[in-house]
């Protein structure tokens, strides 16, 4: 029988290998809550993107997270970007950007730029979806790393793409300078170095959105259910 929270109160049987993958993935989420603040530069987002993608592209936060007894997957609430270009033509946005995170006291949301002058009925249209639903929303995981954070010339980038982007290509774990634009990644990966001059918030605009996804685990509720529940099974 399972409580509220989702947690089995039948005890629960916990392998040496699993004890290792929910203590590093603790360790890696308190990592996020304490360093990636809104003084982190971006050479350090850099040298660690390979903590998020630990965590979201090969998933080891949804593993631990029932290796402890939750169920199903963490929850994660960040900005919808789909949800709020809606009221424009997808075709016509040369770039936006999902943002969110806190650095040097501001944070940047949902930013969206256009190749045409939008008409008065798409401005009240984008005005009153803004209005009525906030552009935050809570994803899954998996939605989380399938959903677009970064349109370049009507394309979207999901947050699984920029995170292998900056870990892959940038040289979080390497320095690649190819691009294979036979593949729809490779193209992506190609988009995304188009964003070398963009800056949002005072950062680079691919490290700033790096640095979304990163504060939206550090601070999503989930995460501080799964810290205080894993602290309580390692008796830390």
């Amino acid at each position: 029988m399972d409580d509220e929270s989702g947690l089995s109160r039948t005890g629960m049987s916990i392998t040496e290998e699993d004890m290792y993958i929910i203590k590093t993935v603790y360790e890696d989420l308190l990592y996020l809550k304490e360093e990636w603040d809104e003084s982190i530069e971006d050479s350090s987002l850099r040298r660690n993107s390979n903590v998020l993608r630990m965590l979201l592209v090969d998933d080891y936060f949804s593993k631990a997270w029932r290796i402890v007894g939750f169920k199903r997957q963490p929850t994660i609430s960040a900005t919808d970007l789909d949800g709020y270009v809606m009221s424009v033509r997808r075709s016509g946005v040369s770039y936006a950007q999902a943002g969110g995170a806190m650095y040097e006291g501001m944070a940047v949301r949902s930013t969206v730029m256009t190749n045409y002058a939008m008409t008065e009925a798409e401005i009240k249209k984008q005005y009153e979806r803004e209005s009525k639903q906030p552009s935050i929303k809570c994803f899954s995981v998996s939605q989380l790393m399938k959903s677009t954070c970064i349109i370049v010339n009507g394309k979207s980038i999901s947050r699984r793409e920029l995170i292998k982007y900056v870990s892959n290509k940038l040289g979080g774990t390497h320095i690649d300078t190819r691009r294979d634009l036979k593949n729809d990644e490779g193209r992506k990966f190609a988009d995304l170095d188009k964003l070398t001059g963009m800056r949002l918030a005072n950062k680079m605009a691919v490290y700033y959105e790096l640095l979304s996804i990163g504060q939206a685990v550090a601070h999503a509720e989930d995460t501080q259910k799964y810290c205080q529940r894993t602290a309580e099974i390692l008796k830390i």
